[in-house]
C-alpha cells in the first residue's frame, strides 16, 4: 500500500483503537476517520506526513502526543 495518498475510512462503525500501522502509509495526505466508535489515545505516530487529518466523532481520549506535534510539520487541518 505504498501508494495510497487518501484513506476515508468514515462512518463504518470501527471500534477498538486507532492502529499505529498507519505510519505505514507513507504517502498519506489525508486520513479521515470519523463518526466511527474509536476509543484510546490519538497514535504518537499517526499523520507523520498527513497534512489532513479527521478524527471528529469518535470516543478518543487524552491530549495530542507531544511527538505527533513535533512530527507533523505539514499538518494543516486536525479535526478532533
Amino acid at each position: 500500500m505504498d501508494f495510497v495518498t487518501v484513506l476515508d475510512l468514515s462512518n463504518n462503525g470501527f471500534t477498538g483503537d486507532i492502529p499505529a500501522e498507519l505510519v505505514e502509509l507513507s504517502r498519506l495526505t489525508q486520513l479521515s476517520l470519523t463518526n466511527n466508535f474509536l476509543e484510546g489515545t490519538i497514535p504518537a505516530v499517526i499523520g507523520a506526513r498527513a497534512p489532513y487529518i479527521d478524527l471528529a466523532n469518535n470516543s478518543l481520549a487524552g491530549n495530542i502526543p507531544y511527538t505527533a506535534e513535533c512530527r507533523l510539520p505539514s499538518l494543516r487541518y486536525l479535526l478532533l
